[in-house]
C-alpha cells in the first residue's frame, strides 16, 4: 500500500489554508474530484480535522486527512498563523472544502 498519496496535492493548497488562518476568516471552496481520484481509490474522501494551536485534536481516520495534516504541520507559516487559534478543516463528499477559524 502506497503512503502519502495526497501530500503533493495538499502542498498546492498550503497558501490557501495559511491565508484563511491569518485573516481569521471562514473559507469555502470547491476542489477538483479528479485530482483526488487519480491518486487513490476510496469510497469517500470526506474528512474533518480539528486543531488548536496547530495541533490536531481529533482522530485522523483517513489517508486524505493524515496527508493534509502532515503537510500543514511541516509548514512554518501555517504553524505560526495557527498559534492561539482553533481551526476546523473539513471536506464533504462532494469535495467542498471548508475552513473555520476562531481565536482561543
Amino acid at each position: 500500500m502506497k503512503k502519502n498519496l495526497y501530500t503533493d496535492l495538499w502542498q498546492k493548497y498550503v497558501g490557501v489554508f495559511t491565508k484563511a488562518i491569518k485573516q481569521e476568516s471562514e473559507l469555502g471552496t470547491q476542489l477538483d474530484a479528479k485530482e483526488f481520484e487519480r491518486r487513490g481509490n476510496r469510497k469517500s474522501y470526506a474528512f474533518r480535522i480539528e486543531m488548536e494551536n496547530g495541533k490536531v485534536l481529533n482522530n485522523l481516520g483517513s489517508a486524505v486527512s493524515r496527508d493534509l495534516y502532515k503537510v500543514l504541520s511541516k509548514n512554518n507559516d501555517f504553524i505560526n498563523a495557527s498559534k492561539g487559534k482553533h481551526v476546523v478543516i473539513r471536506m464533504g463528499m462532494n469535495f467542498d472544502l471548508h475552513i473555520e477559524v476562531s481565536k482561543r
